[in-house]
């Protein structure tokens, strides 16, 4: 071989064993995630490891195999250790999303209802807006949506508001013209 071709194998070899030792690196860290309690840590941590699994170049190809085997099994197994809790998580999921959808409901028969004085419904409306920024995630599924509807019913409301400042003020202003009168 040329200096120049002895030069990019000599390449390709460092890089083969640099992505083979940051292989290994990464199956040695799963190996004792697969050992941890399960948590939305250890489900982060897989993701994380996940995505530079992808981004780690190219090994030899008899290494990759075995390599390829140890990862998939050390995810297959950290996914069923975090199975119960992800249950767990997307019941709490539904849960959330009936409460918000609740507040939603609340939010708009606020709305629909002209016999409350308009300081309380804003006090109310307020006590709505903080409660649903406590109440957790929901399936990212039922998101856009719900996030739409939350938006409208809360714009709706701060309408309706802004008309009743505006009607307020003129009639302020037509008692003080005749206060003045």
């Amino acid at each position: 071989l040329g200096g120049r071709a002895a030069e990019e194998v000599i390449l390709a070899q460092w890089e083969n064993w640099h992505n083979e030792k940051d292989r290994d690196d990464l199956l040695t860290e799963m190996d004792a995630l697969t050992k941890e309690e399960p948590s939305q840590a250890v489900l982060s941590k897989l993701r994380e490891l996940s995505n530079r699994w992808k981004e780690i170049g190219r090994v030899s190809a008899d290494k990759y195999q075995a390599m390829q085997e140890r990862f998939q099994a050390n995810y297959e197994k950290i996914k069923a250790n975090c199975a119960p809790f992800i249950e767990e998580m997307n019941a709490e999921r539904i849960k959330n999303l009936a409460d918000k959808e609740a507040l939603c409901q609340k939010i708009e028969e606020l709305v629909a209802n002209t016999e409350i004085f308009w300081k309380d419904k804003f006090k109310t409306m307020q006590e709505l807006q903080e409660s649903w920024k406590n109440i957790g995630m929901v399936p990212k599924e039922n998101v856009a949506a719900l996030t739409e509807r939350f938006k409208a019913a809360v714009n709706a409301f701060y309408a309706q508001h802004k008309e009743n400042v505006k009607q307020e003020d003129e009639s302020r202003e037509a008692n003080y013209e005749k206060k003045v009168a």
